[in-house]
């Protein structure tokens, strides 16, 4: 969700950045559970990696969840040091092919934070985009 006095001029961008190898390891271990789930402790923030745990172990992490996750932008963007968002439209599960949009529309999608954790980029939440200042980190202009 936006925040009305959201400033996003100094924010970096990137395509195909380090994060996306991130989401989409991510996306491999969601096919591989439950079987690999012990996996998942090295994709995840300390801070996260608990409550994901759970939903794997519970089946909360359902097939709907993962339907949902079937998209990615390659466009990462950096709102603060150490974290990235990497966009995730819904779409239908049937579109198998690239869409490039070229004017404004809304799109209905979630978010994937990663923080950089240690060197490595790791996934903290899948939603809501979290804004920096919820997870410790001071945004570039907000």
């Amino acid at each position: 969700m936006d925040t009305p006095d959201e400033d996003r001029s100094k924010w970096r961008y990137e395509d195909n950045g380090p994060p996306i190898v991130t989401v989409l390891a991510f996306r491999q271990w969601l096919g591989l559970l439950p079987l690999a789930l012990d996996m998942g402790e090295t994709l995840f923030t300390a801070a996260a990696w608990p409550t994901w745990r759970q939903q794997a172990t519970d089946g909360t992490l359902d097939a709907h969840f993962r339907t949902e996750l079937a998209h990615w932008s390659n466009k990462v963007r950096y709102p603060a040091d150490d974290m990235a968002y990497v966009f995730a439209p819904v779409l239908h599960p049937d579109q198998d092919e690239p869409i490039t949009i070229t004017e404004p529309q809304k799109v209905y999608m979630l978010v994937y934070t990663l923080l950089r954790e240690d060197g490595q980029w790791r996934l903290h939440s899948v939603g809501r985009m979290i804004p920096p200042a919820d997870v410790g980190k001071t945004a570039y202009s907000w």
